[in-house]
């Protein structure tokens, strides 16, 4: 996790990578279900403002 505090916020910013694993089956979205090993990888961005969370993006 990262952090940055931000007067332009007015308040603290957070940074969190995370990773989702998984099996590609189920309804074929993404092309032909293959029954494969899948990872994502994602970061979720917080403002933290008195202690609680404001806003996520």
């Amino acid at each position: 996790m990262q952090t940055d505090h931000s007067p332009r916020y007015a308040g603290l910013r957070a940074a969190a990578p995370w990773t989702v694993h998984g099996t590609y089956r189920g309804t074929p979205v993404f092309g032909r279900l293959t029954d494969r090993p899948v990872t994502m990888l994602g970061a979720s961005q917080f403002l933290i403002q008195e202690g609680r969370i404001a806003r996520e993006s």
